[in-house]
């Protein structure tokens, strides 16, 4: 009987370090990773695929710190810095988490609605759907290639009408070919990318 009871009482310490550890990792910030990212300069693939690399804490820290970087930037009035200030209040690290997010959907759709109500177009796409430094490029990344391999890096059935409202109609999408992400697309990033977009020709 004493055996049973030394042995439960083991198996729930070790089960409580391993998820405790876990956390930990997910809440950890390498700050100088992250600046990495928001610097990257290459494919929109590879820098979805470089944002997936980061935990949970990271991404919403990433994503804080470019609207906070950004949206001073932008000829906004009253209310859009509002919210965007709001944006920055109201993204954590559980909301990257696949057992987690699901809980702060209805927060976050409601904001993406204001968002898409208050901004133009161009400012939306800068500041909550693009980690790229505004003034660097103001839309969104295209590739100059066919789409098709690698890593998705928007999503097939939404992001690609505002890439060719931004970049011209010639842009094209494409379903399945590219490898589907964890997140890295639409408000906040927090979806998946399920295909990619590109343009047949460049387009200022």
């Amino acid at each position: 009987m004493k055996k049973i009871l030394v042995i439960i009482p083991l198996t729930v310490i070790f089960a409580f370090t391993s998820c405790s550890k876990q956390v930990k990792e997910q809440l950890a910030v390498d700050t100088q990773k992250v600046e990495e990212v928001l610097n990257f300069k290459g494919d929109p693939g590879s820098r979805v695929t470089a944002f997936n690399i980061l935990n949970a804490a990271e991404k919403a820290y990433a994503f804080k710190k470019h609207i906070q970087d950004n949206y001073k930037k932008l000829a906004l009035n009253d209310a859009q810095i509002d919210l965007a200030k709001e944006a920055i209040e109201m993204i954590v690290p559980e909301m990257y988490m696949d057992d987690k997010k699901d809980n702060y959907s209805g927060i976050v759709a409601k904001l993406g609605h204001q968002a898409t109500q208050l901004f133009s177009l161009k400012q939306y796409v800068s500041l909550f759907q693009n980690i790229e430094a505004i003034e660097e490029n103001p839309y969104p990344t295209a590739s100059l290639n066919e789409p098709g391999g690698g890593n998705c890096f928007c999503r097939w059935d939404a992001t690609c009408s505002a890439y060719a409202d931004t970049k011209g109609p010639d842009c094209i999408t494409g379903q399945g070919g590219c490898t589907p992400t964890n997140s890295g697309c639409g408000w906040l990033w927090l979806s998946s990318c399920t295909g990619d977009c590109g343009r047949k020709t460049p387009t200022n």
